[in-house]
């Protein structure tokens, strides 16, 4: 059983850092019915906490091959007909048993000789319970996205309605995908690459973290400084996801006793990040570089990322932090802008 995230003890910092390219533009059980129209959800405002320093958000951005404007709309958080992250791990927890197995056999086949490798790793070995849980997890990263699977779909449009509000009627083709940001009409070809975990990371930022979602989003529609929101998030999962692989964090799992939060969590970090760097920048055009930076980061310190993020943010249900507030000004991260631009400005 995976237990939800708790509260973070005093950690130390590994190290682990990959020279693997990083490239934005390579990217081009139960039963769930996605038939069921929902009753219409409220888009009462919702007043979230400003996370990062930002350009005005209220500016429309044309996305690329988009037929519709993206608009700053009021989302609804409330409607039972969208699915919830625990639903989604619940349905990869109870996977049939013969399918767990064949893709466990095809995970040892791919790994070859890293167990005899792994004699020699200078990280612990995890026990048998977050084990299951780093499974379940790859499964996640190597199930492909299937239309014909109501559960893969549903996810995609809970991801649209949450950030554009309105009821789960998104059909599975169109350029309304292109609005939050994907790269195609048809979200499967973005999806070729991370697969399942880029759009399911996407679906916990945006419901655990709404606050901080909601201030990116609004961010990536801006007419100057525009950035594909979704594509940037399936590339980010890439990073946790080889994070996993390597397994620079067991030691961290092990003192918490948990995985796929503290994992996911540490993506959201990775959006905090970003927004910090991208309200640094001047136009759209640094975007590639501000990624280079922030996957170096976070595959050299991803506990650095982590803690700072959890001293700021809270999960959904929780009272925001206020920007401006005392608590702000006394957590918020030392860089300024200034700082910031002279990192950017260095590895260039």
């Amino acid at each position: 059983m995976i237990r939800a995230r708790s509260s973070s003890p005093n950690v130390s910092e590994d190290s682990d850092v990959f020279d693997d390219s990083f490239d934005l533009s390579a990217f081009p059980t139960r039963s769930y019915s996605c038939s069921a129209k929902p009753s219409k959800p409220s888009h009462d405002h919702l007043d979230f906490s400003a996370s990062f320093d930002s350009e005005t958000l209220d500016e429309p951005y044309q996305r690329r091959g988009s037929s519709a404007r993206c608009e700053k709309r009021k989302p609804s958080m409330k409607s039972e007909s969208y699915i919830e992250f625990t639903e989604v791990l619940s349905h990869f927890q109870n996977q049939d048993p013969v399918k767990m197995m064949k893709f466990l056999d095809e995970q040892n086949a791919k790994s070859g000789n890293t167990k005899i490798l792994g004699i020699f790793s200078p990280h612990p070995k995890l026990p048998s319970s977050l084990q299951n849980e780093k499974d379940i997890f790859l499964m996640m990263a190597e199930t492909k996205y299937e239309r014909s699977e109501p559960i893969h779909l549903l996810i995609l449009q809970s991801i649209y309605s949450r950030l554009m509000g309105g009821p789960l009627t998104c059909p599975a083709l169109g350029a309304h995908w292109i609005d939050v940001g994907f790269n195609h009409t048809d979200p499967s070809i973005d999806l070729t690459s991370p697969k399942m975990i880029g759009a399911i990371c996407l679906l916990y930022f945006i419901t655990q973290y709404r606050g901080l979602a909601e201030e990116v989003f609004h961010s990536s529609t801006n007419s100057t400084k525009g950035f594909p929101f979704a594509l940037l998030g399936l590339t980010f999962s890439k990073i946790v996801v080889k994070l996993v692989r390597k397994e620079s964090l067991n030691r961290q799992f092990i003192r918490q006793k948990q995985l796929i939060y503290i994992v996911m969590d540490l993506y959201c970090s990775i959006w905090y990040k970003f927004g910090k760097y991208w309200s640094a920048a001047k136009t759209s055009d640094e975007l590639s570089q501000i990624t280079t930076l922030i996957e170096h980061e976070a595959l050299g310190k991803p506990l650095s990322y982590l803690l700072q993020f959890r001293k700021i943010h809270q999960r959904a249900g929780s009272t925001p932090i206020r920007k401006g507030s005392v608590i702000h000004r006394g957590l918020k991260l030392s860089s300024s802008v200034a700082n910031i631009r002279a990192t950017l400005k260095s590895i260039s």
